[in-house]
């Protein structure tokens, strides 16, 4: 009775460290694809930036003639 008790301890703490095992690899893969795209954002804003201030001057640039 007790030895078959314990083996379903360590049988349940088993399945539980797989489903956790599981769980972690999903939340690195999903911290993975957050930091590119924070990554792709923040270029595409600099980009925007860049854009913006060549628009920002040539509108100057023409305004003053």
């Amino acid at each position: 009775m007790q030895a078959g008790w314990l083996i379903d301890q360590v049988d349940t703490a088993i399945q539980v460290d797989a489903i956790l095992g599981i769980k972690i690899l999903v939340l690195q893969k999903l911290a993975f694809l957050w930091k590119s795209y924070f990554q792709v954002a923040s270029y595409a804003a600099g980009y925007l930036k860049i854009i913006l201030a060549i628009g920002h001057g040539l509108s100057l640039r023409f305004a003053k003639k």
